[in-house]
């Protein structure tokens, strides 16, 4: 580090993320004009389980608002699951993600990213997941899409630092 510069961390960056992603935090996860009416949509599950494998079978489908609204509903129902919550967030993550690059409008796109990142970061607060070392990986690419580059390769620094055995390592040093 030189003179005048900060190292940021990983939890630094959570902690306090940039102003505009920040923003995102009380922002609804997709824009009502693109929700489709209850009547459109499949009926939730009452049990965990098959909620859980609706929302994964929305995103297979590339029904990403479906998906996000699905997982959303998940993780209200189901904050104190060890099981499943952790992957809940990193897919919602992912159809954001996912949604994001195919968006036209810059401003929406922009959104969706930023709605990724807070879904991703969720994911960090479980320890020992699965989708830590995806989820850190997502983070970076999303930042880096939004043009917050140093603060993306600080994410990808954490996936080799905390991850060495992960296949995302080698995306991770190759996107530093």
């Amino acid at each position: 580090t030189q003179l005048g510069e900060t190292k940021k961390s990983v939890q630094d960056i959570i902690n306090r993320p940039p102003p505009s992603v920040q923003a995102e935090v009380a922002a609804p996860s997709v824009p009502l004009e693109e929700k489709k009416p209850n009547s459109e949509r499949d009926a939730i599950p009452d049990d965990m389980k098959a909620h859980y494998e609706l929302a994964r079978s929305y995103f297979k489908k590339k029904e990403y608002v479906d998906a996000i609204l699905a997982f959303d509903e998940f993780v209200v129902r189901y904050p104190k699951d060890k099981e499943l919550l952790d992957n809940a967030y990193f897919w919602m993550g992912e159809a954001h993600y996912v949604r994001a690059s195919e968006l036209k409008n810059k401003k929406a796109k922009n959104k969706s990213y930023k709605k990724a990142i807070l879904s991703y970061q969720k994911v960090l607060d479980f320890k020992g997941s699965n989708k830590a070392d995806g989820a850190l990986l997502k983070i970076g690419l999303a930042f880096e899409k939004l043009g917050f580059v140093q603060e993306a390769k600080v994410f990808y620094q954490e996936v080799v630092n905390k991850h060495p055995k992960s296949k995302l390592v080698k995306e991770a040093k190759k996107r530093l």
